[in-house]
C-alpha cells in the first residue's frame, strides 16, 4: 500500500512544542497618544486642541490634577488671569478695549458711555492770561471753574454747554503807573498820600464765559476717552485800570482745546482738559488767549435700560 507523498513528509518531521503565551509586563506601558487625557497649560494659558476621545474622563480639579499644578514660577495665585502680561492688564484697567454696538463680536469690558448719555460736570483749575491792552495792562494767572451740561450724540460725537467763572490777576505796565502818578499830581495829592498807593496791591479782572462746544472722541466708546473740542459763545471781562477807567467788555468767545475722560464708575467719570479760551478783540481790548487747565468730576445718567420681558414696561435708567 502506497501513502501520498505529503503524508510521508509530515510523519518524518520532528515534533515542536508550542511556545507559552507571553506574560504581562510588571511595568505599565504608556497609553497611545490618541487615548491621553486633555493637555492643560499653566493657569492663564490656552487648552491644547485635539485631546482624544470625548469619553476620556479624569479628576482634573484634584490637588494633583493639571488644573491645580503650579507653573515654573511656583506662584500660589490660581486666578486664570494671574499671569496676564502687565501691558494687557493696563489695557483692561484703563478700558482701552473698545466696546459697544460699533464693535460687535468683541468682549464687552464695561458699560457703554451711551447707556448714560447725559452728563453734569463741575470743574475747577487755573487760568493764565495774555496782554489785555498793549503797553498798559496784562493778565497773569488766577482761578477758573464752572459747570458743564453734556449729551453724547453717538460714540464719536457729543455736545456740551459750559458756564464758567474766574478771576485773573492784573499787571500794569510802567507807562500806566506813570500816568496814574501824573493824574494824582494834577489832583494835588502829596507824594506820601495814601491814596496814591490805591492800585499798588493785588488787582483782579472778573471773567464769565458761556459757550456751546462740540466734542469729538477719536477712540469712540472706550473707557479711556480722549477728546477734542471747539465751541462758540461769549466772554465777558470786567476790571478797572490804573487811570481809574472801568472796563466792562463782552467779546465773542471761541474755546479750542483737548481733554481726557476716565470712567471710574458707571455713573462717575474723571476728566482733565486744557482749553485756549479765545476772546475776539473788541471794546478797546486785544484778542485774549486765556489758557485754562482744569480737572472735573462728571456725573452721568439717563438712557433706557433693556429688560428681557415679554412686554416693555418703559423703565428708564437714571
Amino acid at each position: 500500500m502506497l501513502l501520498p507523498r505529503p503524508t510521508i513528509a509530515a510523519a518524518v518531521q520532528p515534533y515542536v512544542a508550542p511556545e507559552p503565551a507571553p506574560r504581562p509586563s510588571a511595568t505599565p506601558q504608556p497609553p497611545a497618544a490618541d487615548n491621553l487625557p486633555p493637555a492643560f497649560d499653566p493657569p492663564g494659558g490656552r487648552i491644547q486642541p485635539g485631546w482624544g476621545p470625548a469619553a476620556v474622563t479624569g479628576d482634573y480639579h484634584s490637588p494633583s490634577g493639571p488644573m491645580m499644578a503650579l507653573d515654573a514660577q511656583d506662584c500660589p495665585c490660581q486666578h486664570p488671569y494671574a499671569h496676564m502680561p502687565l501691558r494687557q492688564r493696563l489695557r483692561d484697567f484703563l478700558g482701552l478695549q473698545y466696546y459697544g454696538d460699533q464693535h460687535r463680536g468683541q468682549l464687552m469690558q464695561r458699560e457703554s458711555w451711551l447707556r448714560r448719555p447725559l452728563s453734569v460736570a463741575w470743574f475747577a483749575g487755573g487760568v493764565f492770561g495774555s496782554t489785555i491792552i498793549n503797553d498798559w495792562v496784562d493778565g497773569e494767572e488766577g482761578f477758573f471753574g464752572g459747570l458743564r451740561l453734556g449729551y453724547d450724540l453717538n460714540q464719536y460725537w457729543g455736545i456740551e454747554m459750559r458756564f464758567s467763572w474766574g478771576n485773573l490777576a492784573l499787571r500794569d505796565s510802567q507807562r500806566a503807573i506813570d500816568y496814574q502818578h501824573y493824574l494824582d499830581d494834577l489832583a494835588g495829592y502829596p507824594r506820601n498820600h495814601v491814596y496814591r498807593r490805591r492800585y499798588d496791591g493785588a488787582r483782579y479782572a472778573s471773567l464769565f464765559l458761556w459757550d456751546v462746544e462740540a466734542l469729538y472722541y477719536p477712540w469712540g466708546d472706550s473707557g479711556l476717552r480722549p477728546y477734542l473740542l471747539v465751541g462758540l459763545g461769549t466772554s465777558h471781562i470786567s476790571f478797572v485800570d490804573r487811570a481809574g477807567v472801568g472796563r466792562d467788555v463782552t467779546q465773542l468767545g471761541m474755546p479750542i482745546g483737548a481733554g481726557l475722560k476716565f470712567r471710574i464708575h458707571k455713573s462717575l467719570a474723571l476728566r482733565v482738559e486744557c482749553i485756549d479760551n479765545i476772546a475776539v478783540a473788541s471794546g478797546g481790548l486785544n484778542t485774549l488767549h486765556n489758557l485754562s487747565l482744569t480737572g472735573a468730576a462728571e456725573f452721568r445718567f439717563g438712557g433706557s435700560k433693556k429688560l428681557y420681558w415679554p412686554w416693555n414696561p418703559g423703565t428708564v435708567n437714571w
